[in-house]
């Protein structure tokens, strides 16, 4: 196994922290969520390390050890941009993307804009934060914070990800790692993330052309508040998905919180399988086609 290297991006000149395992491609990239950093995929990596996958994981600008950044690129397309500058970096050939939470729109991001290199997306406990308006949405949004003050308002956001029963350690340390992330940093990731949702969230679904695995262990329920799925449960944005063509299969994980890779990690490291399943299959299919 490498340490971690720390990078400079071409395209911004930015920092952008990130740490690589040696394997065989297709690499496995993950994405965290918002406030999160590359510590939330332990389970992950110590899985498909030892299959001798390669896997990289990173701190998005913004976020963790990626600190030092211009606030020119805190929004979903331009942070999606320095990870695809990262990966032509490492001279990755093809790769899955595996995002969490906010990550899920930077791993669609990712996929169009790299669509030579990205073969599949893991999306885990995303959702649509917002529709319509995308001003009036993100003024909602500030306008919660200046009410309930910055730490207050982020608890009050990452209570709800969590059961009852969730160990309190792990939960303390998501929680004040989230509060103690600077303040306009956050609200400007967290404002791109309702852009983004609201303007773009359509085109680039349409655009997602690679096999999708879906897992869901949480809804935004009455009051925009996060609670625990149930097998029988509706989800919207899994209905836009299909609406949009996206080539999805759909995992709902009953009793479990937000942070589903670590609460479950079998559960989302079996997804990933699959998908690399789906992958390989639909490759013999197409050798198979061509060989007649």
């Amino acid at each position: 196994k490498t340490p971690f290297i720390i990078m400079t991006s071409f395209k911004q000149q930015q920092l952008i922290h990130y740490t690589e395992y040696p394997g065989a491609e297709p690499a496995i990239v993950f994405v965290h969520g918002f406030t999160c950093d590359e510590l939330d995929w332990v389970y992950q990596v110590k899985h498909f390390g030892i299959v001798g996958q390669r896997i990289i994981t990173l701190d998005l600008p913004g976020h963790g050890k990626s600190m030092s950044c211009n606030s020119s690129i805190l929004t979903m397309k331009a942070m999606a941009s320095e990870v695809v500058t990262m990966l032509h970096h490492l001279r990755v050939k093809s790769t899955i993307v595996v995002g969490h939470s906010m990550g899920t729109m930077i791993a669609a991001e990712i996929a169009t804009q790299a669509p030579d290199m990205v073969i599949g997306v893991v999306l885990i406990d995303g959702s649509r934060i917002a529709k319509g308006d995308p001003g009036e949405a993100v003024a909602k949004s500030n306008a919660r914070f200046e009410q309930m003050g910055f730490k207050r308002c982020i608890t009050d956001i990452f209570e709800p990800m969590f059961l009852p029963g969730s160990d309190e350690k792990e939960k303390k340390r998501i929680i004040d790692r989230a509060c103690a992330q600077p303040e306009y940093t956050s609200i400007k990731i967290l404002s791109s993330a309702i852009r983004w949702c609201a303007e773009d969230f359509e085109y680039k679904y349409s655009q997602l052309k690679v096999p999708v695995q879906v897992v869901q262990s949480t809804h935004r329920g009455e009051g925009n508040k996060r609670v625990p799925v149930t097998s029988d449960m509706h989800i919207e944005w899994h209905d836009e998905l299909k609406t949009l063509g996206v080539d999805a299969e759909f995992d709902l994980v009953a009793d479990c919180g937000h942070f589903t890779m670590l609460d479950k990690p079998e559960v989302v490291n079996t997804n990933i399988e699959r998908l690399l399943e789906r992958i390989e299959a639909a490759a013999a299919q197409y050798s198979s086609a061509s060989a007649q």
